[in-house]
């Protein structure tokens, strides 16, 4: 039996059968036909899948040993890559090569010099011909840990977000963790679905831009016990650790530099009614106290609620216009809504920011491309995403919850919001 490798029908058979269809139909089809495994018969040889030879073993029926000869006759038609497509243990490599899996572990973790110099060479050969790959989950089964982290974010389509992932994958990748990327499209079922199919492959952690119509996913994987980290927002009324900036803060930063440059009628596009996220919350709530406390009478104060994109922006402002609201500013919850607004503006022959300024919030890339290039809040997507993964982090290496972290953001101030004309004109 030297040299020869035994593994299980329900293992490979459907390999050995398609590759045999694939190239000589007629001869697969036979063998279906004759070679039928009971119980009592579960091993075939590899060796011959594996290199073209032809097995010898006396333990075999002789009409089995047949067909397994007639395959091995086939097997050199086979491509290399597709025969090594077969995923080989230690202890097959150890069978092959004449020693024990301890010598194959030894050479496997760097310790080949415990082995003669051509069992060695013999052993990598192995290694190196079938493409042998630890097997991560049985590692991890040992060792109580994968080094790898899930980040489940609405979208990497916009910039904002695709920062914050880079920033992350850089961090991660010093502190010796691998990174499975997720995009929810703030899709509740598509959160839940694949948190329980990720908990499967034993991932060390989740770093999650949590969706807030139902908060119970969160809540369940951080009492079950999982590590969890949510980016960009909170859950009130848990503890869940989390990394986000200052909202509020930030709205009222970009509702005061409007009312310093003399604006005094604003259009706010705020996010839906039914958004119970504190982004959507916090920074309309900045908006209006930081124009009423500042003497805008709140007739010139005029909400409009849509989604977050450049068409709900772009909408929310053509049809203020439409209906003869005036306004000199427009306050967007996001740049995105702010593109669009710029854009329904100048389609009604207004000038941007003569005629009207507009600060949106995000400072994604795409605003600095627009015409006039946009003023915004800036939220440091890299310290976001450098944070959530010190974090994570922190939880895995002590298993304590460490203190969750607001991080402050800063006004931008560009074309978009600074009047070439003192006065500003309402449209």
């Amino acid at each position: 039996m030297s040299g020869t490798t035994w593994f299980d029908e329900a293992r490979y058979g459907m390999f050995i059968h398609w590759g045999f269809a694939r190239h000589n139909a007629g001869a697969a089809l036979s063998a279906k036909a004759v070679y039928k495994p009971t119980k009592e018969f579960q091993t075939i040889a590899i060796f011959s899948l594996q290199t073209g030879g032809t097995p010898q073993s006396p333990i075999l029926p002789r009409k089995k040993m047949k067909i397994i000869v007639a395959i091995s006759k086939w097997c050199h038609m086979i491509p290399l890559d597709l025969r090594l497509q077969v995923m080989i243990t230690t202890t097959e490599i150890a069978q092959m090569a004449c020693v024990s899996r301890t010598a194959v572990s030894h050479v496997i973790n760097g310790r080949g010099g415990k082995l003669g110099a051509e069992k060695r060479r013999n052993v990598e050969t192995l290694l190196r011909d079938h493409r042998y790959q630890r097997n991560g989950l049985v590692r991890a089964l040992k060792a109580k840990r994968t080094h790898s982290l899930v980040v489940m974010v609405p979208s990497v389509r916009f910039s904002f977000y695709a920062q914050v992932v880079d920033a992350m994958e850089a961090q991660a990748r010093k502190l010796g963790y691998h990174l499975f990327l997720n995009q929810t499209h703030m899709d509740s079922s598509i959160i839940r679905s694949e948190i329980s199919h990720l908990r499967e492959r034993r991932v060390d952690g989740f770093i999650v831009a949590p969706v807030h119509g139902d908060t119970s996913i969160y809540r369940e994987l951080h009492e079950g016990g999982d590590r969890l980290v949510l980016l960009d927002s909170f859950i009130e009324g848990t503890s869940i650790p989390y990394v986000d900036t200052n909202d509020y803060s930030g709205a009222v930063l970009a509702a005061q530099h409007l009312i310093s440059s003399g604006h005094r009628s604003f259009l706010i596009h705020a996010a839906v009614e039914d958004d119970m996220s504190p982004m959507a919350t916090l920074r309309l709530k900045g908006y209006v106290e930081t124009l009423i406390s500042n003497g805008i009478d709140k007739n010139d104060i005029h909400v409009r609620r849509d989604g977050l994109n450049i068409e709900h922006g772009y909408n929310s402002v053509a049809h203020a216009l439409k209906e003869g609201i005036r306004f000199s500013a427009v306050l967007a919850a996001t740049d995105m809504a702010a593109i669009g607004a710029i854009r329904a503006l100048q389609n009604m022959s207004l000038s941007v920011p003569d005629d009207v300024a507009v600060v949106g919030y995000g400072n994604i890339e795409e605003g600095r491309y627009v015409s006039p290039p946009l003023s915004t809040i800036d939220q440091n997507p890299d310290r976001l995403g450098v944070e959530c993964i010190n974090m994570i982090h922190e939880i895995i290496k002590t298993g304590n919850s460490p203190t969750s972290m607001m991080i402050e953001p800063k006004l931008i101030i560009s074309e978009s919001s600074q009047r070439k004309n003192h006065s500003p004109r309402n449209p």
